[in-house]
């Protein structure tokens, strides 16, 4: 399609390895739900991983935050000048949003990098929001967050440090 990129390849890795690792590592120190005596036990032959859970962790949760993401990437180009439908092939691989391209919208090139890296910040933004809600999704499986309740301090950790790096990072 050739649009900007809406995350470099460097905020890609801070959210993998910088706000998405301590969160899903404190998922390992959950409490048991409490209704868990009271549901038949699995069977030896029932997969962890299922066809089930794939598509709900990437057709589902994935096309949520992905969904997000571009949602915020273009609102803040638009309020920012450019138009959506004006984007396509106007990305880094034609040229445009570099330090020696072309300017385009009508602004300077300084103004397309800074809207750039505005709207790139609000993608990032956007899928550590989502990965909030996705971690207290992935907190129970059957009872409410109400009924399970925040007693996990590795995860309350997590959700802070997660909420810390993306702050740090932005700013």
């Amino acid at each position: 399609i050739g649009l900007p990129l809406p995350l470099t390849t460097v905020l890609m890795l801070c959210i993998c390895l910088g706000t998405d690792m301590v969160p899903a590592i404190s998922l390992a120190y959950e409490y048991p739900e409490k209704d868990i005596m009271k549901r038949r036990p699995r069977s030896a032959s029932d997969n962890l991983v299922t066809l089930r859970l794939v598509a709900f962790s990437y057709l589902q949760i994935g096309a949520i935050q992905a969904a997000a993401g571009f949602y915020t990437y273009f609102a803040v180009l638009y309020s920012e000048g450019y138009a959506p439908e004006h984007l396509p092939n106007h990305g880094q691989i034609k040229g445009y949003f570099t330090p020696s391209g072309p300017p385009f919208g009508g602004f300077a090139i300084v103004e397309n990098l800074r809207s750039l890296a505005v709207a790139q910040t609000s993608f990032f933004v956007s899928i550590v929001v989502v990965q909030w809600a996705n971690l207290l999704i992935c907190k129970t499986r059957r009872l409410s967050l109400f009924d399970q309740g925040m007693k996990n301090d590795q995860l309350n950790f997590g959700l802070f440090f997660e909420t810390a790096v993306a702050c740090c990072l932005i700013y």
